[in-house]
């Protein structure tokens, strides 16, 4: 599958990208097996609806369809 994501120093003209510090920090926190991939298992863990029940399967799925890229 090819990546949908496309680097832009300057932001692309909108929001200022996130320091990449901290977005490295995020995924080592999600990533409890340190696998270097964020499984459909660890995101649904990390991730809250709101009501602290479990994100539905299929949108987890969904979710990691749409942002997978080898970086």
């Amino acid at each position: 599958m090819a990546a949908g994501y496309q680097y832009r120093p300057n932001g692309g003209g909108g929001a200022a990208l996130p320091d990449p510090t901290f977005l490295w920090n995020v995924f080592q926190r999600v990533d409890k097996d340190r696998s270097g991939i964020i499984s459909d298992n660890e995101l649904q863990q990390a991730l809250s609806n709101g009501t602290w029940t479990p994100f539905n399967p299929a949108t987890v799925r969904s979710i990691l369809g749409e942002c997978s890229c080898v970086m």
